[in-house]
C-alpha cells in the first residue's frame, strides 16, 4: 500500500473487543496527502455521500460499493469523479483498496466490514461506531489556507460539530488576515431553553438551560410494530411529523426494529417546520410538503390533498388532541403515534447564570420557564424561534422577537 505504514503485529491475535476494554481509545490528529490513497466506501446513502465529498475534496481516488446509489452519487459517477461497483458487499472487494469506509445503513454489516478491513491490514472507518474505527472524520471548516478540525476521539460527533461551528463563528472572516482585522470581542450570552442547541451556536455563546425534558412513552413503542405493518400494507396516505424530536424518536424506533426510512416509501410526508424537515433529511427522507404553520389549516394548505385517506400523526403525547381532530375532518382517519411527552425540566428553578438573551424554541418551554422564574426571568432580551412561541411570551405581557439561527 503506497504511502501508509502497516503494523507488523497481527491484529487478529487479540480480539478487537478485548483491546477496546483494555485501553482508552484516542486518535492522532494528522493531515494526510490523499492523492495516492485508494478509498472504498461501502454504502450509497446520505452518510456515504458526505464521506465521499470529504475524500474528493482531498483529491483521493474513491470507489463506491453499493447496489444502488443516491442522485448525488449518480451525478458524480457520470462526471467521472467516482467509480461505482454495483454490487452487495463481499469481502473480496476490499483487496484492492487502502482505506475502507463502512457506511451502510446496517450497523452489524458495518462492523463486519471493519473487522475484515482490520484483518487485511487496511485503514478503516466504521461510521456507526467510533470505538470500532481506526480512522475517524473530524468536524472541519476551511478559511483560505486555514483548516480547523475538531473531534472527540469518536465519542460525541454532535459535540465536535457544535464546537467546530462555534470556532468558525468566532474566527469568521478574520481568519488568516493577521493584524489587519480584529477578532470579534463580544458574542451575546444566550440562555438557550430548547432541547438541542447545536444549530444555534453560531448566534452567540450558548448557555444550555433546557426548560423542558423529553420522556419516552414506552407503551407507544409497542404500538410501533403495528404501525409498521400498516405502513408495509400501504394503509396510510400521509405521515405528518410535528417536531424534530418526533422525527428522531420515530427513526430510532424503526432502527431498533431493523427498519429504516424505506418503510415510508408509499406515503406523502408532511413536515411541520423547516427544522423538522431538516431532521427528516438527515434520516434520508425528503418531505413532500413543509408547513410553516403548525395548525391544521396550515398543514392542509401545504399539500394538494384530493381525497380522504388514513393519516399517521407523529407528535408529543402532551400536544393538544385538537390537531388530530381537525385533521380528521380535512384529510381522513388520524392515528396518533406519541413516542414521547414533553414536561417541565425538574432542574428548573436553579439560580440563573449571567446572560444577555433568553431564547425559547416552543410555547411549552415558555410556560415552564415562567412557572419557575416568573417576570424576573424575563428581564433580559427575549428571542423566539417562531411566531407561535413569541405569541406565548406576549401573553405574559413580555416583548419578544423572532430570531432564526
Amino acid at each position: 500500500m503506497t504511502g501508509i505504514m502497516r503494523s507488523s503485529t497481527k491484529t487478529d491475535d487479540i480480539p478487537a473487543e478485548n483491546k477496546l476494554k483494555n485501553r482508552q481509545i484516542s486518535y492522532l490528529s494528522v493531515g494526510i496527502e490523499m492523492s495516492a490513497i485508494r478509498c472504498l466506501i461501502v454504502g450509497g446513502g446520505r452518510i456515504a455521500a458526505r464521506k465521499a465529498a470529504t475524500l474528493l475534496d482531498a483529491n483521493a481516488s474513491v470507489a463506491i460499493l453499493s447496489p444502488t446509489v443516491s442522485d448525488w452519487f449518480s451525478s458524480n459517477i457520470e462526471a467521472g469523479k467516482l467509480r461505482w461497483i454495483k454490487s452487495e458487499y463481499r469481502p473480496k472487494y476490499l483487496a484492492d483498496y487502502d482505506f475502507i469506509i463502512a457506511a451502510t445503513s446496517n450497523p452489524a454489516i458495518n462492523l463486519e466490514i471493519g473487522t475484515e478491513a482490520r484483518r487485511g491490514g487496511k485503514l478503516y472507518c466504521v461510521v456507526s461506531s467510533g470505538k470500532h474505527s481506526q480512522v475517524i472524520f473530524p468536524a472541519t471548516f476551511k478559511n483560505d489556507n486555514l483548516t480547523v478540525a475538531v473531534h472527540s476521539n469518536g465519542r460525541d460527533c454532535r459535540r465536535s460539530k457544535a464546537v467546530c461551528s462555534e470556532i468558525e463563528a468566532y474566527i469568521g472572516k478574520a481568519a488568516g488576515l493577521g493584524d489587519k482585522k480584529e477578532l470579534p470581542q463580544h458574542r451575546p450570552r444566550i440562555l438557550f431553553t430548547g432541547l438541542d442547541p447545536e444549530n444555534f451556536r453560531t448566534m452567540g455563546t450558548i448557555l444550555h438551560w433546557p426548560a423542558v425534558k423529553v420522556f419516552r412513552v414506552e407503551e407507544e413503542y409497542k404500538r410501533l410494530v403495528k404501525i409498521i405493518e400498516r405502513l408495509k400494507n400501504n394503509r396510510f396516505g400521509y405521515a405528518i411529523f410535528t417536531s424534530r424530536i418526533s422525527v428522531q424518536l420515530f427513526f430510532d424506533g424503526l432502527k431498533n426494529l431493523a427498519y429504516d426510512g424505506r418503510i415510508l416509501h408509499s406515503v406523502k410526508i408532511i413536515a411541520c417546520g423547516q427544522g423538522t424537515s431538516a431532521v427528516l433529511k438527515e434520516n434520508g427522507i425528503i418531505a413532500d410538503f413543509v408547513s410553516a404553520d403548525k395548525s391544521s389549516k396550515g398543514i392542509v394548505k401545504s399539500n394538494d390533498a384530493q381525497r380522504k385517506t388514513d393519516v399517521l400523526l407523529v407528535q408529543s403525547a402532551t400536544a393538544p388532541e385538537a390537531l388530530a381532530g381537525a385533521l380528521a375532518k380535512e384529510l381522513g382517519t388520524v392515528e396518533r403515534l406519541c413516542l414521547h411527552r414533553v414536561l417541565p425540566n425538574p432542574e428548573l428553578g436553579r439560580e440563573l447564570p449571567e446572560h444577555d438573551v433568553v431564547y425559547f424554541t416552543c410555547p411549552c418551554g415558555v410556560r415552564a420557564y415562567w412557572e419557575k422564574y416568573g417576570e424576573q426571568g424575563f428581564k433580559k432580551e427575549v428571542w423566539c424561534l417562531g411566531d407561535i412561541t413569541a405569541k406565548q411570551v406576549n401573553e405574559f405581557n413580555i416583548k419578544a422577537k423572532v430570531v432564526q439561527p
